[in-house]
């Protein structure tokens, strides 16, 4: 851009010692975080993760209705949740934001919400789509969301199959990727970024590809990346994005303009499965997170940018 020529490289280290290299961008193996401590019972399942400006970890274990906030060796200091359609309980919480260090905000899907809590997981307020005053913006099945620095909430709810934009007073203003939006109209919309250019990315396991769309919910570009078979999560940082394939446990870098750069797997060869490990990233500052249910832990990544 302008000129300016980034090349990337690609420096992955796994325990065999494995490296992988693009051209002049550095995603670096880091440390581990064992989560093996926090399955309390057989029915945990930890299935999304955020990690704030403070180095807060904030995770999801579906599979018994809480949200879970600890330090960054992952030793508890809250939790919240349980089963019930009450406030602070969930009935399949599928997603969390908690970027900010202020807000988390956690997709709560049987209950058809998006309940907001502080930073310390106490109860602020919630959005409750069939209560939502514009009746064009109500919603079912939350599965998916993202805060913007404008202030703005984008939530992917699974009814319509589309997203709606609600600003910090909890109002409705936006809808997009609807029935009928021609090449940016979603099938199964899963998961959703807010670039640092403020664009939103969107993964959708219908057309098995992630679209973009600028701020004001018009359609750009969709990126459908070569051998892609389930993506399940998608986070961006300073110009590139990570995609989460599910069912392949892998993870495709490509820059926001949908060029992939590369793909790799925290999971050595010899030991992936054929079958879901992986079930969410995020980025914070200049760390990759990756979320592994299967061998319980986050592994973490140092990504290093060389604008040359």
């Amino acid at each position: 851009m302008h000129g300016k020529r980034c090349l990337f490289i690609l420096k992955l280290t796994f325990f065999a010692a494995t490296q992988l290299y693009s051209q002049n961008n550095a995603v670096k193996f880091h440390h581990q975080i064992d989560l093996s401590h926090l399955y309390t019972t057989d029915a945990a399942f930890f299935n999304a993760l955020s990690v704030s400006t403070e180095n807060k970890y904030y995770l999801v274990d579906v599979g018994q209705n809480r949200i879970l906030h600890t330090d960054s060796l992952a030793q508890l200091l809250n939790e919240v949740g349980g089963f019930g359609w009450e406030l602070e309980q969930f009935d399949w919480p599928v997603d969390i934001w908690a970027e900010n260090s202020l807000d988390v905000f956690v997709a709560d899907y049987n209950n058809s919400r998006v309940q907001r809590f502080d930073r310390h997981l106490n109860f602020v307020t919630a959005i409750i789509g069939e209560k939502v005053e514009n009746e064009s913006k109500q919603f079912a099945f939350p599965v998916a969301v993202a805060w913007s620095s404008f202030g703005d909430l984008f939530i992917i709810e699974s009814e319509l199959n589309r997203i709606i934009q609600f600003d910090e007073l909890g109002v409705a203003t936006l809808s997009f990727g609807d029935y009928g939006e021609g090449a940016g109209q979603l099938e199964a919309p899963a998961a959703l970024c807010v670039s640092g250019k403020n664009e939103i990315f969107v993964v959708d396991q219908g057309r098995i590809s992630v679209l973009k769309y600028d701020y004001y919910g018009n359609f750009l570009q969709e990126f459908a990346f070569h051998s892609l078979s389930k993506p399940v999560a998608i986070s961006s940082h300073h110009g590139l994005i990570f995609v989460l394939d599910g069912m392949e446990n892998r993870i495709i870098v490509a820059a926001e303009n949908g060029k992939e750069l590369f793909r790799f797997s925290p999971i050595p060869v010899e030991n992936r499965k054929k079958k879901p490990q992986l079930t969410d990233l995020c980025t914070q500052k200049n760390r990759l997170y990756i979320l592994d249910n299967t061998r319980r832990r986050i592994d973490v990544y140092t990504v290093v940018m060389d604008d040359k």
